[in-house]
């Protein structure tokens, strides 16, 4: 199993922190003492690091389509000609455009977008010569094509300003293909924005991720998935996000293994009953179907339902894997006390049965107390790791993240609010 370390230090209320990731680890602190800021962080890291080449296609592709985004000014222009002209009946223009905007592919971006170039320079090339107002399609077009080229010759304009935009699609594919080759580290900060990345490394395997001038790649983490459960009910609208495909969308060709079906009983036996997606009158919702024959909307549910719900979720449609890191913030909340001890057994479970790598931010003293127990009772105590947020001797308001060999100076932090009613 591959053993990972993250490291960060002098960002917002972290004074220093190294973490290592090789099973279950758990952040307890006070508030403001910069948990959320270290799982959000990895998150964003490890995310660049794991679909660097998906991002770089994203990067791309918008800025393919910004490129041709002239082009749907020119429809405008066009209108005019269309009942002079049958020819300027463009639907497939239209098909092409959206399949420009909704690709995630680069190479059919590019192909797209070239062949588009072309439709629209024969039906430039047509209008010119069938139009009865020429200065009228010439200064349209100089204002939308941003040129003040004389437009004597209209031919030679038209492949001007195709041309141009040809060799600026070229030119994005081109860069994207190598940056996919050199991983140079400032892409990485720009696939990063408002992070200081100054003093952030990961290492996997006791080989440094980031350098001074590049980036490697992760090997053994092939997704990273994080939500934050304090914020549970928004995942379940529409807004378009990682986990909310995750919860809605199973993993291609996914087949569960012996182990990841035994947890799943178990997540349905603690539940009542089963999550799965609506259809016809409940489409694009996930709904809860209880063992005694109630079905509603999972939003409709308890808010400590649904934080087990996610966990089931995830398990069934195939994302919790040997592979896969996940952060938690607060998975606490909403839990009644008994359905904590039983969460704190599934993420155990999780990384026992499974591999699931898990970084999780606790300040419930339960949760805490019974990962401990339960890793101990399992088996998997080396693999669970502790760590604590303490102020810095010279500043109060910045904090170290301190191995814990045992938990009992993270429930001395809970009892301050005992102390403080004394």
């Amino acid at each position: 199993m591959s053993r990972y370390v993250y490291s960060l230090s002098d960002y917002q209320a972290i004074k220093k922190a190294e973490i290592a990731l090789d099973g279950l680890t758990v952040l307890a602190g006070e508030n403001g003492s910069g948990k959320s800021t270290l799982s959000e962080t990895l998150y964003r890291l490890t995310k660049v690091l794991t679909e660097y080449e998906q991002l770089i296609n994203k990067k791309a592709t918008s800025d393919i389509f910004s490129a041709i985004r002239p082009l749907q000014e020119v429809d405008m222009v066009l209108h005019v000609h269309r009942e002079q002209n049958s020819d300027f009946q463009i639907e497939e223009i239209s098909h092409l455009m959206k399949k420009i905007r909704e690709t995630k592919n680069l190479i059919r971006a590019e192909e797209y977008a070239l062949k588009l170039i072309e439709k629209y320079r024969e039906l430039l090339t047509k209008a010119f010569e069938v139009t009865r107002n020429k200065e009228f399609l010439r200064s349209r077009l100089m204002t939308i094509f941003e040129t003040e080229q004389e437009m004597s010759d209209d031919k030679s304009f038209v492949e001007n300003v195709f041309n141009k935009m040809e060799d600026e699609i070229e030119n994005i594919a081109k860069t994207a293909r190598q940056d996919k080759t050199d991983r140079k580290r400032k892409i990485f900060v720009d696939l990063m924005p408002r992070i200081d990345i100054s003093n952030l490394q990961l290492s996997e395997d006791r080989v440094e991720l980031l350098d001074q001038n590049h980036f490697n790649q992760l090997i053994n983490i092939k997704r990273v998935i994080y939500y934050k459960t304090y914020e549970l009910m928004d995942y379940l609208g529409d807004k378009p996000s990682d986990f909310h495909s995750y919860l809605f969308e199973t993993s291609p060709e996914y087949q569960m293994t012996q182990e990841e079906r035994l947890l799943s009983m178990r997540l349905r036996s603690i539940l009542g009953g089963t999550i799965d997606r609506g259809e016809t009158l409940w489409r694009d919702q996930l709904l809860y179907h209880r063992d005694d024959g109630l079905e509603i909307p999972l939003k409709q549910a308890a808010t400590g339902l649904i934080s087990f719900s996610y966990l089931a979720r995830l398990l069934e449609n195939g994302y919790l894997k040997k592979d896969t890191l996940l952060i938690i913030d607060e998975p606490e909340a909403h839990l009644h006390p008994k359905w904590i001890v039983e969460y704190a057994r599934i993420l155990v479970l999780l990384q026992k049965q499974i591999g699931t790598k898990i970084l999780i931010s606790s300040h419930n003293p339960d949760m805490v107390a019974a990962i401990d127990a339960i890793a101990r009772k399992e088996g998997v105590s080396e693999r669970t790791n502790f760590y604590f947020a303490k102020p810095s001797d010279t500043n109060k308001y910045k904090y170290i993240f301190e191995r814990q060999d045992n938990i009992g100076s993270i429930f001395d932090s809970f009892n301050i609010a005992l102390t403080t009613l004394d």
